[in-house]
């Protein structure tokens, strides 16, 4: 992992930048044996789970005075995620190890998003508030190479606030805040192919899941 900030503050104007840069490498090798004591039976089987993935966080934001209490913030921000999953599962019989056809894929995931917002928060007498607005792209696709399934979805939403406040006394304060947020479904819940974990357990992600708000 690699990161980097710079800061520039000049008469009360503040602009920061972030970069980060994330690669990491994870493999899973699993080996599952099952005995049945009544038939003498005895299945062995193995899974392995080769998973790449890359990370790019690209943040600004920037910071104005405009007055004694009014204040403007903007910034941009872009998340760049890329994933390459390798999934094999095999069973051993008599001549051999053989893969099981359901569980051998690649999968290419990639999940950019790209956002934007704008606050201005001021002051009235007793009464403080902070309105802003951030807008999101999201684009994200699946696809398995082997079978070449492909399922790319696209989607530009809109997430207002409003934060107020009445000072009441000088120790108590009143405050009303509204906000949208956004819960995408992570890595797991989104892939479209099979989960081995044994013969009676088995785990599939569904790629049209909707983002909660």
């Amino acid at each position: 992992a690699v990161s980097h900030t710079k800061t520039y503050d000049r008469k009360g104007q503040k602009w920061t930048t972030d970069i980060k840069y994330m690669l990491r490498d994870d493999t899973e090798i699993n080996a599952y044996r099952e005995a049945d004591e009544l038939d003498n039976e005895l299945l062995l089987q193995r899974a392995n789970n080769v998973e790449d993935q890359t990370n790019l966080l690209i943040q600004t934001d920037y910071t104005l005075p405009l007055g004694q209490d009014a204040e403007f913030e903007t910034g941009l921000k872009a998340s760049i995620r890329d994933i390459e999953n390798n999934y094999l599962v095999e069973q051993q019989y008599d001549d051999g190890w053989a893969v099981l056809e359901t569980f051998d894929d690649q999968l290419l995931y990639s999940e950019d998003i790209y956002a934007a917002y704008a606050t201005y928060g001021n002051k009235i007498n007793k009464i403080s508030y902070k309105l802003g607005m951030r807008a999101e792209y999201s684009e994200i696709k699946t696809e398995l190479v082997k079978t070449n399934q492909t399922n790319p979805r696209d989607y530009l939403k809109w997430f207002p606030s409003v934060h107020l406040s009445y000072q009441l006394t000088d120790r108590m304060q009143l405050q009303l805040s509204y906000s949208r947020r956004i819960n995408r479904p992570n890595f797991w819940s989104l892939i479209p192919f099979v989960t081995f974990s044994d013969r009676r357990s088995r785990w599939r992600g569904n790629p049209d899941l909707d983002p909660e708000y």
